[in-house]
């Protein structure tokens, strides 16, 4: 239905060797975000299709869930008798069925679902209602496709509600778990709350709850709501019988799932489309949603953090010549092999050190080091210690005389929170105070530790074994 395919499409490409399983890829591709993976689960979704759509096809309205179409089914008896009043609303209820009938053919003819979902909505909406006055236990997703079944149902030529071998079993193993007298008591009682179906709704569910646990029936746990429907309306209703299967097994997967025991699954086709619908009407948009957010406090951190500005850009005519090549970088590789490890036998222990560059102004030790920071793929965390000055001799933000020191703080202990693959580079850090670089001699020696203050709280960094 999402792809826009009909059913007759899909039989087709059963039929067709390769069709199937390109359409599940077509469908498939573009949902990457939604935990799929190519190949795997296209290769189940084939084998689950394969099983669905003849189930789907010989299932009728038993697709819809049990508990879905018992309360269509007790909403409707308790409206009837309402018809028969000349207020409005009964009025409406009246024409329900020439309404449904002229909507599934318009479907039939034009293959427009517009007038069956307006009058489902109108449906939803006057069971919502009849549930806020009569307060059976069932969600949003029951109402919506209890609305949906009954608009199914009413669209027929005759009205006659679809009941299922399981819900037949319950009934009559209830009748034969008791004696004639209790069972007749049993009546009495539902006899004397007609016109409170709420009440009359949890009775029989109590009963057949017991008769469960005590026959050892838990298979037919989620047909209860369907037998209390065939219970409290079974007089009220015209019915059809139908002896279709709707349990389901599924061999040969190769997906990962709680559900999937020994590359077999096991379902309900009812109860899965029910997952399914619920799958596809709230936890995707859910999910949707969960991504736009996080987006955007993604976006905004990375406002926050200005994470652009670490991220080296060595200037586009920096020339790497013989200066470079045989008398820097040798230092520099020693030196950054030091601090931050090398590979093979060579590979240093001893983690400690920094690297102090000396040199008049303008004569490319930040273009270096940028340089440098890019190669081996570094954060490049740049302070400029001007903006610190004299007055800074803490690395807590808060205790900053001015905003522009107190931002050059935060990025520092942001370096410092990083941890990995970081170039702390302090530029010009003449311009700060001797008890300021007090604060890196540890992180300098075999300790390699450092207090900082993060987001309020102060914290000691431990840089031994990073590449820091």
């Amino acid at each position: 239905q999402e792809c826009g395919l009909s059913m007759a499409v899909l039989q087709q490409a059963m039929l067709a060797e390769g069709e199937l399983e390109q359409l599940v890829r077509e469908f498939s591709s573009p949902r990457y975000k939604e935990g799929y993976e190519k190949g795997i689960h296209d290769f189940d979704a084939c084998l689950l299709l394969r099983s669905l759509l003849p189930a789907l096809e010989s299932a009728d309205l038993l697709r819809f869930d049990p508990s879905s179409r018992a309360l269509a089914q007790v909403f409707w008896v308790n409206i009837k008798s309402r018809s028969q009043n000349t207020d409005s609303a009964a009025l409406s209820y009246i024409s329900w069925p020439e309404r449904a009938q002229s909507a599934a053919q318009m479907q039939s003819t034009f293959h427009s679902k517009q007038a069956i979902e307006l009058l489902a909505a109108e449906v939803a909406s006057a069971l919502t209602e009849f549930i806020e006055q009569h307060p059976i236990g069932v969600d949003k997703l029951t109402i919506r496709r209890a609305a949906d079944y009954l608009v199914a149902e009413l669209g027929r030529e005759r009205l006659e509600f679809i009941g299922s071998k399981y819900a037949v079993t319950l009934v009559e193993e209830l009748k034969r778990s008791i004696n004639d007298e209790t069972w007749r008591h049993y009546q009495l009682a539902l006899e004397k709350m007609l016109g409170w179906p709420a009440e009359r709704w949890n009775l029989s569910s109590a009963w057949l709850q017991a008769m469960i646990q005590d026959k050892q029936l838990h298979h037919l746990q989620r047909y209860i709501p369907e037998a209390v429907a065939l219970i409290n309306a079974d007089q009220r209703l015209e019915r059809r019988w139908t002896e279709v299967d709707l349990e389901l097994r599924v061999e040969s997967l190769m997906g990962d799932h709680p559900n999937i025991i020994e590359r077999c699954l096991n379902f309900g086709l009812d109860e899965f489309l029910l997952r399914l619908q619920k799958h596809r009407d709230e936890v995707v948009p859910a999910y949707h949603r969960y991504l736009a957010i996080r987006q955007e406090v993604i976006s905004s951190e990375r406002d926050n953090l200005r994470l652009q500005e670490f991220k080296a850009r060595p200037l586009s005519s920096f020339v790497r010549n013989r200066l470079i090549n045989e008398s820097y970088l040798p230092l520099i590789g020693d030196n950054l092999a030091k601090q931050m490890g090398t590979v093979g036998d060579n590979k240093r222990t001893d983690l400690m050190g920094l690297l102090m560059m000396i040199s008049p102004p303008g004569y490319g030790k930040t273009t270096l080091m940028e340089y440098v920071a890019n190669r081996l793929g570094l954060i490049f965390m740049k302070i400029n210690c001007p903006s610190l000055g004299h007055q800074v001799v803490s690395l807590d933000p808060e205790q900053a005389p001015n905003a522009t020191a107190r931002k050059e703080l935060q990025k520092l202990n942001l370096g410092l929170e990083m941890g990995n693959n970081v170039m702390l580079y302090l530029d010009d850090i003449q311009h700060t105070d001797p008890e300021f670089l007090q604060k890196f001699i540890s992180l300098c020696d075999g300790t390699r530790r450092i207090d900082g203050v993060w987001r309020g709280n102060t914290k000691t960094y431990d840089m031994r074994g990073r590449k820091f």
